[in-house]
This record gives structure tokens, C-alpha cells and sequence, in this order.
């Protein structure tokens, strides 16, 4: 039996690209939303910048390379972080 199964988030998906999380089945959850509440009191509007940011790959520009910092995890293991790309103040 599998423990998780990959599934789409919607909210942020778009004409662009598809956002898609990793769904545990014994917590009933995705990661992205366990990220989400695990940070939301400390990283308000850090969390605000991430999911504007993945709406906006989501709907207008697509997944691009530059839009990520490559190699963040072990060798190998596919991680890349997400850059956000704030406005000049």
C-alpha cells in the first residue's frame, strides 16, 4: 500500500504550469499545507511571497530555470529552491 500519491494544487496552477504536492495518506495532508501552518505565525508574508510567486508561474510565465536555485539538496536528489523575486523598493 502506498503512503502517499502526488496531487495537483489547484489554487496555484494555471494556463502556464501545474504546482503539484506530495500528499501523505496517514496525516491526511499535503507537505505544501503542513509548510504552510507549520510557518504561518513566524514567515507571514514570506509565505505571502511564495504563494504569489507559484501563482504567478502558475498563470503567466511558466517554470523557468532562473526562477530556481539548482542543486539545494544531496547530489542527485532533484532539489531546487524557489527564488522570489521582490520589487525595488
Amino acid at each position: 500500500m502506498e503512503d502517499y500519491k502526488l496531487v495537483k494544487e489547484e489554487i496555484l496552477c494555471g494556463a502556464e504550469t501545474s504546482v503539484y504536492s506530495v500528499f501523505l495518506l496517514a496525516k491526511q495532508d499535503t507537505l505544501f499545507n503542513r509548510f504552510i501552518n507549520e510557518n504561518k505565525n513566524s514567515f507571514k508574508s514570506e509565505l505571502k511571497d511564495i504563494i504569489n510567486r507559484l501563482k504567478v508561474i502558475g498563470n503567466k510565465t511558466g517554470a523557468r530555470e532562473q526562477f530556481f536555485k539548482l542543486k539545494e539538496g544531496k547530489p542527485g536528489d532533484g532539489v531546487c529552491a524557489l527564488l522570489i523575486i521582490r520589487p525595488e523598493s
